[in-house]
């Protein structure tokens, strides 16, 4: 919890990551965190 938290708050203030959320339960749920990058 801890790491995903830091990480997921890294991503949110990133100037080039354009979206970050969890991905779906199918494909990792909480333990997957799937990032955008903006071109």
């Amino acid at each position: 919890g801890t790491l995903r938290r830091a990480v997921r708050e890294m991503l949110a203030k990133h100037t080039l990551v354009e979206s970050h959320a969890e991905a779906e339960r199918r494909a990792g749920g909480d333990g997957v965190t799937v990032v955008e990058l903006a071109d």
